[in-house]
């Protein structure tokens, strides 16, 4: 750092494991994110490389020091508090799977398994393999959402229950997940034509016993 480039005095916080001695530090107040996160590295030896972000009064730092001191008043000489927290990674893309028309909702609230609610009209349901289980085809419009009826415990539902743009919402039971065949359809035991125009969401309770539909 050379003499005339602005300096700012920090030190730093964390809830994580990973724990730097506590200390002030004098920094450039040109670093931004990525130079306190190599910082923080060498300060704790690690043998792989953790990309850290960067907490600064309950914002997260976007740019450099002098920037955000700029916009928030605060003045050179001031002593900074920074927490630092490891970085989310940006999701990667495992896989894809195209429905046969556009897909209105989908439901991954039961483990191993994706509902979809599809505007074609079908419920369908996937096992983690992407294999077809079963599907729904009752509505006449849209499907728009859909959701598992709690049956014991959420891993073993008791039916389905999806709402259309036909202005229906349907209720399905279904047996166990692992007993269906493939690509086995399913009956609705029940149409609820409560609505004069398209469902947008539909939600059961814990207990299984009540559903809502709006």
């Amino acid at each position: 750092m050379s003499s005339s480039e602005a300096s700012h005095p920090v030190v730093f916080s964390t809830s994580t494991q990973h724990i730097i001695p506590p200390s002030k530090y004098l920094i450039p107040a040109s670093w931004a994110r990525y130079q306190l996160s190599q910082l923080i590295n060498k300060s704790l030896q690690l043998s792989q490389p953790v990309p850290f972000d960067f907490l600064i009064r309950g914002q997260i730092l976007r740019g450099s020091i002098a920037e955000w001191c700029a916009g928030n008043g605060v003045k050179e000489e001031e002593t900074l508090e920074i927490e630092y927290f490891e970085s989310l990674m940006p999701p990667k893309l495992l896989t894809a799977f195209a429905g046969e028309d556009w897909v209105g909702e989908v439901n991954c609230q039961v483990k191993g398994y994706i509902m979809t609610a599809s505007y074609d009209s079908i419920v369908r349901v996937y096992d983690h393999s992407q294999t077809l289980l079963t599907t729904i085809s009752g509505h006449s419009g849209p499907v728009s959402t859909s959701c598992w009826i709690p049956g014991s415990n959420l891993e073993s539902p008791q039916g389905i229950v999806s709402g259309s743009h036909d202005g229906t919402a349907l209720i399905t039971p279904i047996k166990e997940l692992e007993s269906i065949s493939t690509q086995e359809e399913l009956l609705a035991a029940a149409s609820l034509r409560l609505h004069t125009s398209p469902l947008s969401s539909v939600a059961a309770s814990t207990s299984g016993t009540h559903i809502l539909t709006a």
